[in-house]
């Protein structure tokens, strides 16, 4: 397995070892067989990586060859993603859709084909609702996607109506984002070290506003569930990861200090704390063995 991840994280320098943008955000879709990365220079790097298997038989009593991994022809895709500035976030569903956010407020979705041609690329989906960059991107299999940005709102979209859902105010810049596998409720980290809470099913119970011909949801009376990181002011930083445990039960925080939180998800009371190092916490996530058992990974 070290072999292969070596093997992969080679290729995967190589194709851009002769440019002078370098990467920005990077995600791998569901199936592992595609990798997206977005650039400072506004680009989306396409890659499909296939596995090919040794077709000879091992010898009797010799160890078979491992697995390597390739890159299949014709797949790095260069300009793309039509972003003005660095691409910010990406987000890849299972239903083989991908979207992308930039430094220019932008969002663009569009189907990952098999055969990537800059034509088929280009027949994409754009919102232009933030007013300031994209943060981070939650693509789910139903077609919503969640956004969260500078101008302190998430906002929620369907990409097959091409439409705004709904948009939330919060008290801060936001820095993270994870949503309940029940999609009942999302999750967002500020930069004032706290985690808010919105239940979108009280969103039915808010006033509904017209913005041009669309019928958004507006959501800033309503009251949101905060996730204190600390009362005292002087150690509070912000928030860089999220990740919620698969029933939804327990919530990750990872922060800009190096601190990682677990929390109860539904009462907001703290489980524990971690002092993972001194430097950002950049991802967090868990691993479900069962139910009761589950481990929590990070990165720095």
């Amino acid at each position: 397995m070290a072999s292969e991840s070596q093997h992969l994280n080679a290729l995967l320098h190589a194709t851009v070892a002769n440019s002078a943008a370098h990467i920005t955000c990077m995600a791998v879709s569901p199936c592992r067989r595609w990798i997206v990365r977005g650039t400072s220079e506004g680009e989306l790097l396409i890659t499909h990586i296939a596995q090919s298997y040794s077709t000879s038989t091992p010898a009797p009593g010799t160890a078979p060859q491992p697995r390597r991994w390739r890159m299949s022809p014709a797949t790095h895709v260069e300009r793309v993603g039509m972003h003005i500035g660095a691409v910010t976030a990406i987000s890849i569903s299972s239903a083989g859709w991908v979207a992308t956010g930039g430094q220019d407020c932008t969002i663009h979705v569009f189907p990952l084909h098999r055969q990537h041609d800059a034509s088929c690329l280009r027949q994409h989906i754009r919102f232009q609702e933030h007013s300031l960059p994209v943060v981070a991107l939650h693509l789910l299999d139903s077609g919503r996607l969640f956004s969260i940005s500078k101008d302190q709102t998430c906002k929620i979209f369907d990409i097959h109506a091409e439409s705004l859902l709904a948009s939330i105010s919060f008290p801060s810049s936001l820095t993270a984002i994870a949503v309940h596998t029940l999609q009942d409720s999302v999750f967002v980290g500020a930069t004032n070290g706290n985690v808010y809470r919105a239940d979108l099913w009280k969103l039915a119970h808010h006033q509904i506003t017209s913005s041009s011909d669309k019928q958004t949801t507006s959501s800033k009376r309503q009251p949101l569930a905060v996730f204190a990181a600390s009362t005292d002011q002087s150690s509070v930083s912000a928030v860089s990861a999220l990740s919620l445990s698969l029933d939804g039960s327990k919530l990750a925080v990872g922060y800009s200090s190096g601190l990682i939180a677990v929390w109860d998800s539904s009462s907001c009371q703290k489980l524990y704390f971690i002092q993972h190092n001194k430097t950002p916490v950049t991802h967090i996530f868990f691993h479900t063995q069962t139910k009761q058992d589950s481990t929590l990974s990070c990165f720095a």
